[in-house]
């Protein structure tokens, strides 16, 4: 897969992860709003478990083809490296608070609060490793790599 074929991958796991956040956030809001029924709380599960498995996907598309690439691409790759395995365990962190609130059968204020604070965090995320990691000052062919043979 080249550059550009990654970038283009990874950017429609990215569209797919907002399309998730923005019904999380949605039905999240309707139950914060008074809209607390048991099936609006079913649903809302659905939606974090559908999100949960998008992301586990998207982490392991990108530590698989991203991180190789981000580690030599030039004198910051280890830190960006870094970055990524942090905010991928902060992004692991809020998923699972969330999805632990759900299953506690806590209110429904609660409930909406840990939604919308796991959505919080990995849109944050999503648009930094856009700018980041995926555009193409980046993420590109012009590029000196470190730490590889010169021959």
């Amino acid at each position: 897969m080249d550059l550009d074929e990654l970038r283009a991958a990874l950017m429609a796991q990215h569209q797919d992860l907002k399309r998730l956040i923005a019904m999380a956030k949605r039905v999240s809001t309707q139950l914060a709003n008074g809209g607390g029924s048991p099936a609006r709380a079913v649903k809302l599960r659905e939606i974090l478990e559908e999100l949960s498995r998008a992301l586990d996907a998207h982490t392991h598309t990108e530590d698989t083809t991203l991180q190789p690439i981000l580690a030599t691409i030039d004198a910051w790759g280890p830190e960006r490296v870094a970055r990524m395995y942090r905010d991928h365990r902060a992004e692991q962190l809020a998923m699972a608070a969330a999805l632990e609130t759900v299953d506690s059968a806590a209110s429904a204020k609660k409930l909406a609060a840990a939604a919308r604070a796991m959505a919080e965090e990995l849109m944050t995320h999503i648009l930094d490793e856009e700018k980041s990691f995926l555009n193409r000052t980046v993420l590109n062919y012009d590029v000196i790599r470190v730490d590889q043979p010169t021959d």
